[in-house]
């Protein structure tokens, strides 16, 4: 991407897990001179890489479930450009935490329209919705059998369909958090 990005030439570093051959694979061997390869960090060296970054790339093609990379990233304030499927789509919200790219001219145009991203919203999207408080109340919730669907009956019932299970659930989620007395019910 340093390459192409031309003008846009500030240091980079890279960090990954496996060999640097890797990079020789994919083109990138070697770097070019603004680009730093440091491979692995520890956790307090990913912290203070993070906080300091204009923007954590996580591009893959693997179709991720999750990936902690980039909501360590948002819970420091660092705004994502990542690929626009698997988890991605779902924690990294185009034009709020980050950008969504499809294709390497997305990607360029993102880093340049990084400083859009406002990187307090970026924190503050991070932690309410990752903190270990939010999360612990989530595995409580899931663990002792809470759901939507204990309210009291007197709440406004909205019904959904969606073949896929995990869209319901984050359809409803949005629908509970932003109508009021609502509870989602479907299949």
């Amino acid at each position: 991407m340093g390459r192409r990005a031309g003008r846009y030439r500030d240091r980079r570093v890279m960090c990954f897990y496996g060999p640097p051959e890797g990079l020789k694979e994919v083109g990138c061997w070697p770097p070019p001179e603004h680009v730093e390869v440091v491979g692995h960090v520890n956790t307090e060296q990913r912290k203070q890489l993070m906080s300091r970054a204009k923007a954590v790339i996580c591009v893959s093609t693997f179709a991720e479930p999750f990936c902690g990379v980039h909501i360590e990233a948002m819970m420091s304030g660092t705004p994502v450009i990542t690929a626009d499927w698997g988890a991605f789509t779902e924690f990294n919200i185009h034009g709020v935490t980050g950008f969504r790219c499809r294709t390497l001219d997305q990607m360029i145009e993102a880093a340049r329209r990084i400083d859009e991203i406002d990187n307090n919203v970026c924190r503050k999207w991070a932690v309410d919705n990752f903190s270990l408080e939010r999360v612990a109340d989530m595995y409580e919730a899931f663990f002792s059998g809470r759901n939507a669907l204990d309210q009291p009956k007197e709440k406004k019932r909205i019904a959904l369909w969606s073949e896929k299970r995990w869209a319901l659930g984050r359809i409803g989620y949005a629908i509970q958090k932003y109508i009021p007395n609502s509870i989602v019910t479907g299949k």
